[in-house]
């Protein structure tokens, strides 16, 4: 009887337990269901969220790329628009100052000669302000690009001696140029770029020196067997820049004071533009300067060396030594004034110019005759530049010389301009209007000793 009542109180416990358990597992259970529930909830939430934030960052990403396109569409229309003004301005220029350049090669009377003197000093000054407003149109653009092809110090400072040299007799200025004698090599960057600074901040000097002299040196700081650091200094005895401008006289559109400006003119970009192909360059730029002492600007940077060449003398260009006779040249050129313009230059140097109206002209007197070199231009009627040379080079409609040197005649003097010359096949540039001495340099570098 005991045993029995043992038993039950042990199956008692044990129903209790059990109830106990059962009511544990089932308040766990409600537990984890309304738990799963408040997951479903929270994920049901959380995917709803992230499709809303999905399409938040989606229709933020189609209007960033939207602007993106919008700002390159804006981009891309300025520098068409600057490319086409460039063109358009600076094609009447080309006139203006080889018209005037070649009037003055003519036995004139004092008073011709200096109203030509003026006109081309105006020409000139036109063509400078013209340059400036461009290059700092193309840095605010972010389209600047340096090359880095091998030139010559020596023919560089040779070039702009020869082009200055007129203006430093106008002013009755000494000046003295000056190449480190140890760069007997060639040096790898961008040449046209150094010579706008060196012309920059000569032109700088001339403009702000009634009377002395203006030194312009190029020396090495440092060099290493593959790379060489050049200090330019260009010093004059000039009206100075006073202490408390100095820091400034290199910001756009800054001069040392309004009376400058007003005596002097100018636009007040050159230092800028200078200051920014140096920097963008690696380099640095400064100023030494006391008010009534003059000024010494000087620039530092470094260049690749490249290969070693004969001598760094320089020597004075004459136009006169240049030899072409018998060469013959077709030109390719649509406006009338620039055709007689080249024309009268080219005949002065015995050349023989036959003249093409547009590119269609163009191929027609290449299938039928020989020449040494074209000279075309870019923007024409019936068949630009660039579809003429495609054509040449393809050797189409029986051109007998497909790999005839050619270079390209442009107003447009963007950078990208020279790319594309280049890359249809052009094989050199030169930027109009020409400089008569730069411009023979390329004449004499292609008809006489190139192959």
């Amino acid at each position: 009887m005991d045993e029995l009542e043992a038993l039950k109180k042990i199956l008692e416990r044990e129903r209790l337990a059990r109830k106990a358990a059962e009511q544990v597992i089932e308040q766990k259970s409600l537990e984890i269901y309304q738990a799963n529930q408040q997951l479903i909830q929270l994920n049901e939430s959380l995917e709803s969220r992230i499709k809303v934030r999905t399409m938040e960052i989606e229709a933020s990403h189609h209007e960033v790329l939207k602007a993106k396109e919008t700002a390159e569409k804006a981009t891309m229309a300025k520098s068409m628009f600057l490319s086409n003004m460039s063109h358009e301005i600076r094609t009447p220029l080309n006139g203006i100052i080889g018209i005037t350049d070649l009037m003055a090669g003519v036995n004139c009377n004092e008073a011709m000669d200096e109203m030509l003197e003026k006109v081309k000093a105006s020409a000139d000054n036109l063509l400078e302000i013209i340059n400036d407003i461009l290059d700092i149109s193309k840095i605010e653009a972010g389209k600047i690009s340096f090359e880095a092809i091998p030139f010559s110090l020596s023919d560089m400072m040779n070039t702009i001696e020869s082009t200055f040299e007129q203006r430093f007799k106008v002013k009755s200025l000494d000046y003295d140029f000056l190449l480190d004698e140890s760069i007997n090599y060639h040096v790898i960057g961008d040449k046209t770029k150094l010579y706008q600074v060196m012309n920059n901040l000569i032109g700088n000097a001339i403009k702000f020196t009634e009377t002395g002299k203006i030194d312009v040196s190029i020396k090495i700081l440092s060099q290493t067997k593959t790379r060489v650091w050049l200090r330019g200094e260009v010093c004059d005895t000039g009206i100075g820049v006073p202490e408390d401008r100095q820091d400034m006289i290199f910001e756009q559109f800054t001069q040392s004071d309004v009376n400058t400006t007003r005596k002097y003119g100018g636009t007040g970009l050159g230092l800028s533009i200078t200051k920014q192909f140096i920097e963008l360059q690696g380099g640095e730029v400064g100023l030494i300067s006391k008010p009534g002492y003059g000024s010494t600007f000087w620039f530092e940077i470094s260049y690749e060396k490249g290969e070693r060449i004969s001598s760094t003398k320089l020597k004075s260009p004459v136009c006169l030594d240049y030899n072409f006779q018998g060469k013959r040249v077709l030109l390719v050129e649509d406006n009338k004034i620039n055709q007689f313009v080249a024309l009268k230059f080219l005949s002065m140097y015995n050349l023989v110019v036959d003249v093409a109206n547009n590119g269609i002209e163009a191929l027609d007197y290449l299938s039928a005759h020989s020449y040494n070199i074209i000279l075309m231009d870019l923007h024409m009627p019936e068949m630009d530049g660039f579809e003429t040379v495609l054509n040449i080079r393809k050797g189409n409609v029986g051109i007998k010389q497909p790999d005839i040197p050619i270079i390209a005649l442009s107003a447009d003097a963007f950078t990208e301009t020279r790319d594309q010359v280049l890359a249809v096949g052009m094989d050199d540039f030169a930027t109009k209007p020409f400089k008569p001495a730069e411009f023979l340099l390329i004449l004499d570098k292609w008809l006489n000793h190139e192959k």
